[in-house]
């Protein structure tokens, strides 16, 4: 995967096609500037060139997260319906099947609070509600089964 360094100002830019960001509108990869904050000297350029490795090793692995590169705002005002549309993205992006997802994921993701932001609270009010407790089935449902898509990192407010 192709990955530009540029500049803007006074700091060194990556540029690649990347997905949308988490509040965007748009649906499919577009040409994106994610900004290092990098001096324009040797040394900042022999890091933006680590950066630019790194970026395009995992945009054709599927591994890029918008929180790793630094946009954290968006992710922060993510709602829960936002979430779960972001693992169902990772899931069936991953190989996972449709008839699983919405028999064994959406029919216990659907009580969570659609409009809200998700935390902690809402993720364990949906377990102890949907589940027996110290059962095997509510272990399919924390967010540490959820990778993929920045929601560990989120909830631990990284």
């Amino acid at each position: 995967m192709r990955v530009s360094i540029g500049q803007k100002g006074g700091a060194l830019t990556l540029q690649a096609t990347l997905p949308p960001k988490p509040d965007s509108s748009r649906q499919v990869p577009y040409q994106q500037r994610i900004s290092t904050g990098l001096p324009t000297n040797p040394a900042g350029l022999r890091e933006a060139e680590k950066r630019a490795r790194l970026l395009g090793t995992q945009l054709p692995a599927r591994e890029f997260d918008w929180q790793q590169w630094g946009d954290k705002t968006a992710i922060a005002k993510l709602i829960c319906a936002d979430w779960v549309d972001r693992f169902q993205k990772n899931y069936i992006g991953n190989g996972g099947k449709l008839d699983t997802w919405e028999g064994d994921y959406l029919k216990i993701y659907r009580r969570l609070p659609s409009e809200l932001p998700l935390s902690v609270s809402a993720l364990a009010a949906m377990v102890s509600t949907t589940t027996a407790p110290s059962t095997c089935s509510n272990g399919g449902y924390i967010p540490g089964k959820v990778r993929g898509v920045g929601l560990a990192d989120h909830l631990r407010g990284n």
